[in-house]
């Protein structure tokens, strides 16, 4: 008995290590983009589409899976003035952040109550459960917080300085992409529009 109960023990630890901490979230730069560039008053404008394994790098998730199409863009503002670029001027369906982060979200209360079910047999895995249940909780809220930072949403407004850049991703639904889109940049100093036909 004392043995079959030792053996348990080491087996529930074994899975413990095995499986405990899959639940985690690391960020990785933007890749390079290899895109086309539309310059216009010395304004540069270029996108790109991420494949699934560049998600998985960058956001270490499987995103195009999820029904979501991210698109890489990167604005060089190289002029003596600050443009605005506000979120309704790109001509695309872009998708909340915050739902796009949601639908990536590990599952908490199932990996919690999968542990737990298996803390029935073998008591170890009471620790896991609670061990993946903080784990994956802390992978969701840094992965919001990095979306937060890395990505533009429906209703973001930003400001590109003089001599500074962006290289930020936008969310679209795969059946809304598009591989050419229209882009405006606004700048209040000068009242000038500028139009960028965007190709991925």
């Amino acid at each position: 008995m004392k043995l079959f109960v030792r053996n348990m023990l080491v087996l529930g630890l074994a899975s413990m290590l095995a499986f405990s901490g899959c639940a985690k979230y690391k960020s990785q730069p933007l890749p390079k983009l290899q895109a086309i560039v539309e310059e216009k008053k010395d304004v540069e404008v270029s996108a790109q589409a991420l494949t699934e394994r560049e998600c998985r790098k960058a956001f270490s998730r499987r995103i195009l899976n999820k029904g979501y199409q991210p698109i890489q863009l990167i604005i060089k503002n190289k002029s003596r003035y600050t443009y605005i670029l506000d979120a309704a001027n790109i001509e695309l369906q872009l998708e909340p952040t915050q739902l796009v982060a949601k639908q990536l979200h590990l599952n908490t209360a199932g990996r919690v109550v999968s542990w737990a079910a298996a803390g029935l047999f073998i008591w170890p895995f009471y620790i896991a459960a609670a061990v993946e249940g903080c784990r994956s909780s802390d992978a969701n809220r840094e992965l919001n917080h990095d979306f937060a930072q890395r990505t533009i949403s429906d209703e973001s407004r930003i400001y590109i300085h003089p001599g500074s850049m962006i290289n930020k991703v936008i969310f679209v639904t795969t059946d809304n992409f598009r591989n050419k889109f229209n882009l405006r940049l606004f700048s209040k100093e000068h009242d000038e529009l500028l139009d960028f036909e965007v190709r991925i």
